[in-house]
C-alpha cells in the first residue's frame, strides 16, 4: 500500500521553495507515496505538477468565521494519512496537526543554535523525522512547459523591484531603471511585481519611457504565480532583491544578482545556483531582520542606499559580460587598466568566506614567491577586504595585490584557493574552466580534478610557493597546465553532475 503523506508547507513563496530538497528526499524514501500539499494559494502553486502530489488544500482559514473551527475542517478534509508533517512551527500549526488523522506526526523546530542555510534546515527536519541521513541537492519545481527564452532573439532581463517581507528589503525603484536603461542595448526588458508592488514597477517603467526605451515588459500584477515561474524559467539575467521570485530563479539556475540588506543572506540566499552573484553592503546594523528599517538620519536605510547601479553593473560585467570575452582580451584590458607591465601574470584568490578559505595562508604564498612578474588580485566584499588588507599589511604586500569586489575568475593565469573546506568549491571548477592553473588542497573535494603537482597537502603547505614559482618562469609550461585543466574539466563534467 502506497504511503498517503500529509505535507504543510510555509506560507512565503521562497520559504516554500526551499522545502522543495527536503521534500524530495522524502519522496525518495517512500517513492511511491501519495502527497496531499496544504499551504496559502501562492506556495502551492509550486507544487501543482509535482508528479507525486495527489491534493491540494488551500489554507483560507482566516477569510472568514473563526479560524480554528476552519483549520479543523481543513485538517479533516485530508481524510486518513500514514504521516503528516509540518514545514511551521506556531501555535496554529500544532492546532492544524491535532486534527489531521495520521498516527506519526512531525512538527519542524528550528535550530537556532548555529548559522545554517534555511534549505540544509528543512532537510534536517526531515532525516531526524524518518531517521534518515540525506544530503538535500538543488531546488525542484516542476513545470508543465519548456524554457523557452527570448525566442532566438537578444537575451531576457527581468527586475524584480520587490519584496513582499517588508520595504527593509527594496533596493530603489530609481535605481533598478538606471541598470535596465544600461543594459536596454543588450537586453530585453521584463518588470515584474505582484499587486501590492504596482507603484515600484510603473515608476520604473516611467523612468524608463522617459529614456525612451521601448523593449521591455511590465507584467506587475498582470500574472499568476504559474505564470511567473514560466516567466523566471525563462529569463537569462535577473536581478531582485531577497524575495520570493529569486528562490524561483534558483531552481532554474539562472544567473541572478541578488541584493541582499537586513536578511541573513547565509541563510536565505539562493541555494546551489552557480550563477547566483550577491551583492551586499556591511554595517553595524545589520542584520536586523526588521520589516522597516528602525533608524533615523543618515544612517536610515543605509545597507541599501550604499549599493549602487555601478555595484550591480560590475557585478554583471565581471560574472556574464566579461565571461563572453576570450581570456587574451580580458587579460590585456586589465594590465592596461591597471598599468602593468606587458607579461604580468595574475594570480587570483576569489571566495565568499576569506577565512574559511585560506586568505592568510594565500596571503603567506603570495610572500614566499620569488618571481617578479606576477600581480595578485584578492577579490571579495568590502568586509572580507578590509580584512585582508590588514593582513597584507603586516606582510608588506599591498603593492604586491590589487582588492577588488568582482573579476572574472578566466582573467587570471593561475588561481590559488587554500580552503579549510572539504565541500566542493565550484570556484575551483570554474577557474579550470576558465583556463587557469590552479592549487588547492588535497582535502577539498574537488582537488580530484587536479594534478598531482597542483594538489597542496595542506592550506599551509609550504611548497605551493616554489611551484607557482616554477610555472611563472616557465611560461610554456603554464599554458600547457591550463590546457590540461580545461580538458580534465569537460571530461569530468561528462562523468559527473554536479547539483
Amino acid at each position: 500500500m502506497n504511503k498517503k503523506i500529509f505535507i504543510e508547507i510555509p506560507t512565503w513563496l521562497g520559504d516554500a521553495v526551499m522545502t522543495t530538497p527536503a521534500i524530495q528526499n522524502l519522496v525518495a524514501n517512500y517513492p511511491d507515496c501519495e502527497l496531499t500539499i496544504f499551504g496559502s494559494s501562492v506556495s502551492t502553486v509550486i507544487f501543482k505538477h509535482h508528479p507525486n502530489v495527489k491534493y491540494i488544500i488551500i489554507d483560507d482559514s482566516k477569510e472568514k468565521g473563526n479560524r480554528y473551527l476552519n483549520l479543523k475542517r481543513l485538517a479533516e478534509s485530508a481524510g486518513k494519512v500514514n504521516m503528516a508533517f509540518s514545514f511551521r512551527k506556531n501555535f496554529s500549526t500544532k492546532f492544524l496537526l491535532w486534527f489531521v488523522d495520521s498516527v506519526q506526526k512531525f512538527r519542524y523546530e528550528r535550530d537556532t543554535k548555529r548559522q545554517r542555510h534555511q534549505v540544509l534546515r528543512y532537510n534536517d527536519f526531515i532525516n531526524k523525522s524518518l531517521s534518515i541521513n540525506t544530503n538535500p541537492h538543488g531546488l525542484k519545481i516542476y513545470t508543465t512547459k519548456q524554457k523557452t527564452g527570448n525566442k532566438g532573439l537578444i537575451p531576457l532581463l527581468g527586475i524584480n523591484p520587490g519584496a513582499t517581507y517588508g520595504s527593509a528589503k527594496r533596493w530603489y525603484s530609481q535605481k533598478f531603471a538606471k541598470v535596465a536603461v544600461e543594459l536596454s542595448s543588450q537586453y530585453d526588458i521584463i518588470i515584474f511585481g505582484g499587486p501590492s508592488e504596482l507603484e515600484m514597477a510603473n515608476d520604473i517603467e516611467e523612468l524608463l519611457k522617459k529614456e525612451e526605451i521601448k523593449n521591455y515588459k511590465n507584467l506587475a500584477g498582470k500574472t499568476s504565480v504559474e505564470e511567473l515561474i514560466t516567466n523566471i524559467s525563462s529569463l537569462d539575467l535577473f536581478i531582485t532583491n531577497d524575495s520570493g521570485p529569486m528562490h524561483l530563479a534558483a531552481a532554474f539556475k539562472t544567473p541572478t544578482v541578488a541584493i541582499f540588506g537586513p536578511t541573513k543572506y547565509k541563510e536565505t540566499h539562493q541555494w546551489q545556483n552557480p550563477n547566483e552573484m550577491i551583492i551586499k553592503k556591511d554595517f553595524n546594523c545589520m542584520p536586523c531582520m526588521k520589516r522597516e528599517c528602525p533608524l533615523d538620519g543618515v544612517e536610515n536605510h543605509q545597507c541599501m542606499k550604499a549599493v549602487s547601479t555601478n555595484d550591480v553593473l560590475n557585478k554583471i560585467s565581471a560574472n556574464i559580460t566579461d565571461d563572453k570575452k576570450k581570456k587574451k582580451i580580458l587579460q590585456k584590458e586589465f594590465i592596461k587598466q591597471y598599468n602593468l607591465e606587458k607579461g604580468t601574470k595574475l594570480i587570483l584568490f576569489k571566495a565568499n568566506n576569506f577565512k574559511q578559505n585560506g586568505i592568510t595562508n594565500f596571503l603567506n604564498i603570495i610572500a614566499r614567491i620569488n618571481s617578479t612578474n606576477f600581480k595578485a588580485i584578492v577579490c571579495g566584499d568590502d568586509e572580507s577586504l578590509k580584512y585582508a588588507k590588514s593582513e597584507a599589511s603586516s606582510l608588506q604586500l599591498n603593492d604586491k595585490i590589487i582588492y577588488l569586489n568582482d573579476i572574472s575568475i578566466k582573467t587570471a593565469d593561475i588561481f590559488i584557493l587554500p580552503t579549510n573546506n572539504k565541500k566542493f568549491a565550484k570556484n575551483i571548477l570554474k577557474a579550470m574552466e576558465s583556463k587557469c592553473a590552479v592549487f588547492a588542497p588535497k582535502t577539498n573535494e574537488s582537488s580530484v580534478l587536479l594534478d598531482i603537482f597542483a594538489t597542496m597537502s595542506s592550506p599551509d603547505d609550504q611548497n605551493t610557493s616554489h611551484k607557482v614559482d616554477a610555472v611563472l618562469f616557465d611560461n610554456k609550461e603554464l599554458k600547457q597546465i591550463q590546457k590540461q585543466n580545461k580538458q580534465n574539466v569537460i571530461s569530468w563534467k561528462r562523468k559527473n553532475y554536479l547539483t
